[in-house]
């Protein structure tokens, strides 16, 4: 099931990218607007609702959704694509991305593409976590499982008898205004293949 997702949202990020017609696209919200000294970012929230539950989703597979598919969706695809905006062009485009590996911690890292030269980075991140807060609060919200609740004070997320760690949607944002900022990222004339990449903030 977790390759079927993930060849999934490859092949919506993959096809048509960059503003072609009838491209296959995930559906966003703008959840939020950051104005920075150099720069604005712009963040997009990739929803369950709006990409595994609606006929008009990529990501729909039934009428009924299951535990399994809403949980497997939150943990494992992209939740936020962040557009770097300067003198009302977009820079950059970052991805925030959980790698799962077998028998491993999650680990995430921020896909950086310059929409202009259409390169392309991976940075790594410091953060450690199981599932991010805003989609805690979406499986929540929905009621997927009947076995769902927030413990120790809003550290970890119970679901189906098994606990994860929940990672907060500020701590990716001031994690990747520091990744910006040491990598000029605001500019679009920034060679993303001259970097040697490192972890650039501090592990949370």
């Amino acid at each position: 099931m977790r390759q079927n997702w993930i060849l999934l949202l490859l092949l919506a990020c993959t096809i048509g990218a960059y503003g072609q017609k009838n491209r296959i696209k995930l559906k966003s919200n703008t959840i939020e607007y950051l104005s920075q000294k150099k720069y604005e970012l712009e963040v997009n929230y990739y929803s369950i609702a709006g990409n595994i539950d609606k006929k008009y989703g990529i990501m729909f597979f039934s009428e009924k959704l299951r535990d399994l598919d809403a949980l497997t969706y939150a943990k494992d695809l992209s939740p936020y694509q962040f557009n770097i905006i300067r003198k009302d062009q977009v820079s950059m485009i970052v991805k925030f991305v959980p790698v799962a590996r077998d028998n491993e911690p999650i680990q995430f890292e921020y896909v950086v593409t310059n929409p202009n030269t259409k390169q392309m980075i991976k940075v790594p991140s410091g953060l450690k976590g199981d599932i991010l807060d805003h989609r805690v609060a979406e499986l929540l919200k929905r009621s997927w499982s009947s076995e769902a609740a927030i413990r120790e004070n809003g550290a970890s997320f119970v679901f189906n008898n098994f606990t994860y760690h929940i990672l907060s949607y500020d701590r990716v944002k001031e994690e990747l205004v520091s990744i910006i900022n040491h990598y000029k990222l605001y500019k679009a004339e920034t060679d993303l293949f001259s970097f040697e990449i490192e972890a650039v903030a501090a592990n949370h």
